[in-house]
C-alpha cells in the first residue's frame, strides 16, 4: 500500500486477526492501516511514511511497555497523532492513565473490548485529531482517584466527580444482575429508585460500548423506560464494566433529569471508573472465595513419619541428581539418580572428589570444556550433553552451608525431552524469527489453502517472489536490510494475502484474486521503495511472479516464479 503522511493509521497489535479488524475500522474513515508486528517494524513504517493520523498500539506487561510510544513521540520525524492503547492488564491501564497527557493517549481499552467500543473510540480519536500544543489539557472531567472504595462509595464518587445527579451499576447478565445506585439521598431511606425492568434498557445500551445520550426521550431504546417517561432521567452516559481479565461483567452509567448535561468528553473518565469498578468487584469476589475456603478447610494433622526418614526416601527416589560436597571438594552425599543420569555403574561416591566424578563423566562423552567449567565450581547453571548415554542434562551449582564450612550442592536434571520438544516446536513454528513473516512451513500451508480455495471458487491466484541481493554489505546491515524489505513486502499485502520468508534471501507473497497487471504494479513499487532504504546502498532486489494454473502442482508454480526471478535483469 502506498501512503503519504496523515492518510494512514499505525497499528501495532500482535494478533493478526485483531490487527485486520482494526485496519478495517480505520479504512471506514478513509485511512489505510499500516500494520506492524514488532516495535522496530512500527518505527520503520513511522519514519518511512511520515506523520500518522492515528496510532493504535497494544501494550503488554513489560519493564517499559510504553517504550514504542515514547520513541514515536521523540523520533527524527515525531508522531503527533492521538494514541489509542489496548491492554488487558489493569496495571498497564493505570500506568497509561498516569502517562496520558505526556504521551497524548486519548483512550485506554481492554484487549477483549467489543469491536463496537473500539469503533467508537477510533471515531472519537480521529475526530479530535492531533493535540495543538504540548501543554494543552484535554480532559475537562476528573479521573478516578486510586483509593479503596466500597461499591456504594465508588458510585457516590462517580456522581460527584462527573457532576451527575445519579450513578448506577448493574453487575452480571441482563436477565439476572445485581443492581446498585446512588441518588444523593440516604440509602436507608431510599434504597433504590426504579426496578430492574426500568433500568434494563440502560444496561442493554451501555453493556457493549461507551455511549452518551443528550436526551433519553428521543432515544428509541431508552424512551420505553418508566424513568424516562416520568422525567427522572433525561441525559445519560454509560460504559461497560471490565474486570482484570478483560471480560465485560456489567455496565456503569450516570444520569440526570436535565437534558444535555453530559458530552462525549465524559466517556473517557467513565470508562476508567467502569474498569476500576470491575477490578474492585473481582477482588472482593476473590477475597470472599478465599475466606470460604479457609473456613471449610480442616486443620492439618501432623504426619507420623519422621522428617529425616521422609527426606531420605525423597532423595533416594527422586529423578533428579543431588550432590553435596565439602570445602575440600570431597563428596559427602550423592543420591542414586546421579549415577543413573551420568551413565555410571557405581552408586557409591562418598569420599570421592568432584574432580574424579567429572573425569568419569568425561569418559561418558561429556564435553571437556563443560567438565572444566563445572570443575571450577562457580555458582550457576549450564546445559551439557553426554554421548553415552545420549542425554542432555541441566547442571546447576549452588553454595551449601555444611556445619562450620561452606560446601556446594550440584543438582542434575535430565532435560533431554524438554530440549527435543523445544527444537521440535522451533522447527514446526510457522513464524520466521528474523522478519516476523511466515516461515517455509507457514508458506506451504497457506499456499495449499489458497490453491484449494482457487480450485473451489474458480478464482485467480498469484505468487510474487522477491530475492534480496546483499553482496558487499556487512552482516549487520545485510540482516537489517532483509528485515526492512520483508516489512515492505508485508505492508504491500492486503488483509487476506500471505507474506513469507522462503529462504535466507528469498521472500514470497501469496495474492488471491490478483492478476498479472496488479503483480507488475506491486513488483515495481517494491523496487522503488527498496531503492530508497538507507540500508540498500549497493543492494537490489529481483522479482518474479507466476499465476496458478489449475493443471499444475504448487511446486511447478513456485518453480516458474523462481525461474523468472533468477533471470530478471
Amino acid at each position: 500500500m502506498q501512503h503519504t503522511g496523515g492518510d494512514y493509521a499505525l497499528i501495532h497489535v500482535l494478533d493478526p486477526a485483531r490487527a485486520a479488524q482494526y485496519s478495517a475500522l480505520v479504512e471506514q474513515h478513509h485511512l489505510a492501516g499500516a500494520r506492524a508486528r514488532s516495535e522496530e517494524e512500527a518505527r520503520f513504517h513511522a519514519q518511512r511514511l511520515g506523520p500518522a493520523a492515528l496510532i493504535i498500539a497494544e501494550v503488554r506487561q513489560s519493564p517499559d511497555g510504553f517504550d514504542l510510544l515514547r520513541r514515536l513521540r521523540r523520533g527524527r520525524r515525531p508522531q503527533v497523532a492521538p494514541a489509542l492503547l489496548i491492554s488487558s492488564s489493569m496495571k498497564v491501564r493505570d500506568e497509561a492513565l498516569r502517562l496520558r497527557d505526556q504521551l497524548d493517549i486519548v483512550e485506554i481499552l481492554s484487549g477483549s473490548q467489543p469491536l463496537s467500543s473500539v469503533r467508537a473510540a477510533v471515531e472519537r480519536a480521529i475526530r479530535r485529531g492531533p493535540r495543538n500544543g504540548a501543554g494543552e489539557t484535554r480532559l475537562p472531567v476528573p479521573l478516578p482517584k486510586h483509593k479503596k472504595l466500597a461499591r456504594d462509595e465508588l458510585l457516590q464518587e462517580v456522581a460527584r466527580e462527573l457532576s451527575a445527579g445519579m450513578a448506577v451499576a448493574w453487575l452480571g447478565p441482563l436477565d439476572d444482575g445485581d443492581l446498585a445506585g446512588w441518588f444523593g439521598w440516604d440509602k436507608l431511606l431510599v434504597p433504590m429508585i426504579g426496578n430492574p425492568e426500568d433500568w434494563a434498557p440502560f444496561r442493554s445500551v451501555a453493556g457493549d460500548a461507551a455511549v452518551e445520550v443528550a436526551d433519553a426521550r428521543r432515544d428509541p431504546a431508552l424512551a420505553s423506560s418508566h424513568l424516562v417517561a416520568s422525567g427522572m432521567v433525561r441525559s445519560f452516559a454509560g460504559a461497560p464494566i471490565i474486570d482484570d481479565g478483560g471480560n465485560t461483567v456489567g455496565a456503569l452509567w450516570i444520569a440526570d433529569d436535565r437534558p444535555g448535561r453530559f458530552g462525549p468528553e465524559v466517556l473517557d473518565a467513565l470508562l476508567l471508573w467502569a474498569q476500576r469498578l470491575g477490578s474492585t468487584e473481582e477482588a472482593v469476589a476473590r477475597k470472599q472465595a478465599a475466606r470460604q475456603f479457609r473456613e471449610l478447610k480442616p486443620a492439618p494433622a501432623p504426619s507420623v513419619i519422621p522428617a529425616a526418614e521422609a527426606v531420605s526416601q525423597l532423595l533416594a527416589h527422586s529423578g533428579e541428581g543431588f550432590i553435596a560436597s565439602d570445602d575440600q571438594d570431597r563428596i559427602a552425599f550423592a543420591n542414586p539418580a546421579v549415577a543413573r543420569l551420568l551413565g555410571l555403574r557405581s552408586h557409591r561416591f562418598a569420599g570421592v572428589t568432584r574432580a574424579r566424578l567429572l573425569d568419569l563423566a568425561r569418559q561418558k562423552g561429556m564435553d571437556p570444556r563443560s567438565a572444566a567449567a563445572l570443575l571450577e565450581g562457580k555458582p550457576g547453571s549450564m546445559v551439557i550433553s553426554l554421548k553415552k548415554p545420549d542425554r542432555v542434562l541441566r547442571w546447576e551449582t549452588k553454595p551449601l552451608p555444611l556445619g562450620t564450612v561452606m560446601g556446594r550442592m550440584d543438582q542434575i536434571v535430565d532435560v533431554t525431552a524438554e530440549i527435543a520438544e523445544r527444537e521440535t516446536r522451533t522447527r514446526l513454528a510457522r513464524v520466521d524469527p528474523l522478519t516476523w513473516l511466515a516461515n517455509r512451513r507457514g508458506f506451504d500451508e497457506a499456499l495449499a489453502r489458497e490453491i484449494s480455495r482457487s480450485l473451489r471458487f474458480k478464482t485467480p491466484l498469484s505468487l510474487l517472489l522477491v530475492r534480496v541481493e546483499r553482496d558487499g554489505i556487512d552482516a549487520a546491515a545485510s540482516e537489517q536490510l532483509l528485515r526492512e524489505v520483508a516489512w515492505l513486502v508485508a505492508e504491500s499485502s492486503r488483509g487476506y494475502d500471505q507474506a513469507a520468508r522462503l529462504e535466507d534471501d528469498a521472500l514470497a507473497l501469496i495474492l488471491p484474486g490478483e492478476l498479472e497487471p496488479g503483480l507488475q504494479v506491486i513488483a515495481g513499487r517494491l523496487v522503488d521503495e527498496v531503492s530508497a532504504l538507507r540500508h540498500a546502498r549497493g543492494a537490489r532486489i529481483r522479482t518474479g511472479y507466476a499465476l496458478f494454473d489449475p493443471g499444475e502442482e504448487s511446486a511447478q508454480m513456485l518453480s516458474r516464479a523462481r525461474g523468472l526471478m533468477d533471470h530478471a535483469a
